[in-house]
């Protein structure tokens, strides 16, 4: 955390019940789709030994948006929108009176770069201010290794399609809830990360809301997966677990659609 404030003193997290690490296989008549899930705080010490014997079956991963983008400065030139506001548009404007310089003492960014930044973006480095991400995401690690493999590889979103998921789902609302919330999110991000890496359902079942952009994205994904669960090998996908659980996620509609899934 910046200027030099302290992490509070958590309570210790307790699972709900004694879970599985979240892997599921997926089958239909042709083929099979095994689904790790991702966090945004795991790293690869985070994906079970069953996941990485199912990795070694697939033929093909599927990914949520590749992860890094080129460094060619025509690239990143194009890229600057997706991460930035329109010219003439502030995040000081968008948040109420004295939560941005709240925000900036969190973040330890200098108020300029800052109230250029879209609110997700500012989220994201909110979080980060509160709680040690992995330096190697799951994500990026199966994908090294997809490539290492040679294996075909596909991406759900573009960058611009995730950018444009994300500039819908993090509001300048949200983010002023993560801000007066901040004495509380390292708790909070750490018991979650501890519930991902305990495969503890009860703490994700409810994250997928009716309405939310989340639902659109799943409904996008969950038709381009079913048809990759069709393909007559193994899949391998690495997707977000807010994505996957609860009565709107992939793994129900899966099951409703008549695949069997199974948790490994």
């Amino acid at each position: 955390m910046a200027c030099g404030a302290e992490h509070p003193i958590c309570p210790a997290y307790v699972p709900s019940v004694v879970a599985r690490p979240f892997v599921w296989r997926v089958s239909g008549p042709h083929g099979a789709l095994v689904i790790q899930a991702t966090h945004q705080g795991a790293g690869p010490d985070d994906v079970s030994s069953a996941a990485w014997a199912a990795f070694q079956e697939a033929r093909l991963f599927v990914g949520e948006a590749e992860e890094a983008i080129a460094h060619e400065p025509a690239d990143a030139d194009r890229h600057q929108p997706l991460f930035e506001l329109e010219p003439g548009d502030s995040l000081r404007r968008l948040l109420p009176n004295g939560e941005f310089e709240q925000l900036r003492e969190y973040v330890g960014i200098s108020p300029r770069e800052l109230s250029r930044l879209k609110p997700w973006v500012a989220f994201m480095l909110l979080g980060r201010s509160q709680i040690q991400f992995a330096e190697i995401t799951i994500n990026a690690e199966l994908l090294g290794r997809a490539r290492m493999r040679s294996l075909r590889v596909i991406f759900l979103d573009t960058w611009d399609d995730q950018m444009a998921y994300l500039d819908a789902a993090i509001t300048p609302a949200k983010l002023s809830v993560a801000i007066r919330n901040a004495p509380k999110l390292s708790c909070q991000l750490g018991h979650r990360l501890a519930a991902f890496r305990a495969g503890d359902d009860a703490a994700f079942v409810n994250d997928i809301v009716p309405g939310e952009p989340v639902v659109a994205r799943i409904e996008r994904w969950y038709a381009r997966l079913r048809d990759i669960a069709e393909y007559p090998q193994v899949s391998f996908a690495a997707l977000g677990i807010g994505q996957l659980l609860g009565p709107y996620g992939i793994l129900a509609r899966f099951a409703a659609d008549g695949y069997a899934v199974e948790r490994l």
